[in-house]
């Protein structure tokens, strides 16, 4: 069940399910560009949260286009060790046994140069991310122009997109399917292809880290220049106070909207994110197309396309715990790999797998396969 609410009256039920078969909305190649955060945060930087955006060389863009293999910058090595020897120095102290970095054959984390030889090195723009963390206060939450690597939080330490190393940044980068996106099909799903002297300016923006409540955080959808609706951005988890508060909350956004975005902003369709930590106390994150890739959560782009141009805005957030959502990070919370094993998709890799695992439940026993 949802709710739909508005500040001049009484919530009222939400629409019946539409067909699944509606497409969003098609996006043109300018609602995709308007929405590059390297393109709007100069005109809005007094209103978001706080970044610093570090222009990718052409190197770098090389090497995270690169999806045949998952290795960090060579002078990020050494801090991976560190951190690999840190893990195992915990998990001796909780009795765990553990091979050595470096121990295993083939290990990810051996120093052997002929390791170091396969890997890139950036030393310039690693030297401007480490500045820049610590310009930051130590710990910051990476993206590129459109998306954050959401999807790649099975690789960081603690399933966090905190980022206190380069080498962390790199690593979420190089293994994000949404990152991948931006670097390779940006204009996928608009309604004509982008013209040939259109370039990206590619580059890795750092915020730095706060422990923000998903309850706190909203997404506005304005059509024909109207605030038309808000939404719970975090559908998956069932937030009691926002019913209680929802009149300030709309009240809130709205009037950031008419003072910060509405006469700012040129296209007449798109969406914004925004955090409101207290009452009369909203930051801007974002900006998206209306449509394609981008999500109505508890809406519907056939609703809200269709919507009085006299309607109230409409504030919609789940009322119960049993209203909420399926996360739709859960597919990304392994490999892929991982995926086809467990559906049995790829014998092949089950194979492989499973020779791994009998090697390393017997650390001692050579690898005969290494060359």
């Amino acid at each position: 069940m949802q709710e739909t609410s508005s500040s001049s009256g009484p919530a009222s039920p939400s629409p019946g399910p539409l067909p699944e078969t509606l497409p969003p909305p098609d996006v043109s190649v300018a609602d995709v560009l308007a929405c590059d955060y390297v393109c709007w945060y100069p005109a809005f930087e007094k209103v978001a949260l706080p970044s610093l955006i570090l222009p990718l060389p052409a190197p770098v863009l090389a090497y995270l286009r690169d999806s045949a293999s998952l290795v960090v910058p060579q002078e990020c090595q050494a801090e991976m060790n560190h951190s690999h020897h840190d893990r195992l120095s915990e998990d001796e102290e909780e009795g765990h046994e553990s091979l050595g970095a470096g121990d295993a054959p083939g290990s990810p984390w051996s120093s052997s140069e002929d390791v170091s030889a396969t890997c890139p090195t950036f030393p310039d723009f690693t030297r401007q991310i480490r500045t820049s963390l610590t310009r930051l206060g130590g710990n910051a939450f990476c993206k590129l122009n459109w998306s954050a690597p959401r999807d790649a939080t099975w690789l960081a330490l603690g399933h966090s997109l905190r980022c206190h190393q380069a080498s962390q940044i790199y690593l979420l980068l190089k293994g994000s399917d949404l990152v991948g996106h931006d670097l390779h099909r940006p204009f996928e799903q608009c309604s004509e292809p982008p013209e040939p002297h259109i370039r990206v300016p590619y580059s890795l923006i750092l915020k730095p880290w706060l422990d923000i409540n998903p309850g706190h955080e909203f997404r506005a959808f304005v059509r024909h220049g109207r605030l038309v609706g808000v939404s719970q951005r975090d559908v998956s988890t069932f937030f009691d106070h926002l019913l209680a508060d929802r009149v300030n909350i709309l009240g809130d956004i709205r009037s950031f909207f008419g003072e910060y975005i509405q006469s700012r902003f040129h296209l007449a369709h798109y969406t914004f994110d925004v955090v409101r930590s207290t009452k009369d106390r909203v930051q801007l994150v974002d900006f998206a197309p209306w449509g394609g890739v981008t999500d109505p959560l508890l809406f519907d782009w056939h609703e809200l396309a269709n919507l009085s141009p006299d309607s109230e805005t409409l504030c919609r957030f789940i009322p119960t715990a049993a209203g909420i959502q399926p996360n739709g990070l859960r597919q990304y919370s392994l490999p892929r790999d991982m995926v086809d094993l467990a559906t049995g998709q790829d014998p092949l890799k089950l194979m492989d797998f499973l020779q791994l695992q009998t090697r390393t439940d017997r650390p001692g026993t050579p690898d005969d396969e290494q060359g």
